[in-house]
């Protein structure tokens, strides 16, 4: 079985997470659904549909967020500062980041990257920042968004990011 049969929600638009006792799906949309975009055998048109996912109203990419939150901007548990129900985190975005230029989204990955240096200068190395103003939150000096950083500015080979083309397996279907 594979990943689109276990998490997929076409109705989301994204993978969610289900509940272990009942087996259904979470109906709550977090930067989770859209890790998957990493996958270098996910199928296209779940990659165009997470892409349009993460750049929709529910996570704002490019529109009302230069990051991508953790959490579902129009969700009900939704705060830009709680954790992971809405700040923006540099780890997940330096993932998505490489899963779109592993998917041929070369310019939003691009604009991700030239966001994710900024947020992160820009808030001294935040742990996790407000997704909406890039205001610093948890700790500044954060060890694993100044390694992070460090990566982002290192040279890329042509067509890949942040090793993703090193990823062997996956799913076919």
């Amino acid at each position: 079985m594979c990943i689109r049969d276990r998490r997929w929600e076409p109705a989301a638009g994204m993978f969610l997470c289900r509940d272990v006792r009942a087996g259904e799906p979470i109906p709550e949309r977090g930067v989770s659904g859209l890790i998957p975009l990493l996958l270098p055998t996910l199928p296209r048109d779940l990659a165009a549909t997470l892409v349009r996912t993460m750049c929709g109203p529910h996570f704002g990419l490019g529109g009302t967020t230069r990051l991508v939150p953790s959490y579902d901007l129009l969700g009900e548990a939704f705060d830009p500062h709680r954790y992971w129900r809405g700040p923006a985190w540099i780890n997940t975005n330096w993932l998505l980041e490489g899963g779109l230029r592993l998917h041929g989204e070369r310019g939003r990955a691009d604009a991700l990257r030239k966001g994710i240096l900024h947020t992160a200068d820009a808030s001294g190395f935040a742990e996790y920042v407000d997704p909406y103003t890039a205001q610093a939150c948890g700790a500044t000096g954060f060890g694993w968004t100044a390694a992070l950083t460090l990566d982002l500015l290192h040279d890329r080979p042509a067509g890949g990011g942040n090793g993703v083309t090193a990823i062997k397996g996956g799913d076919q279907g």
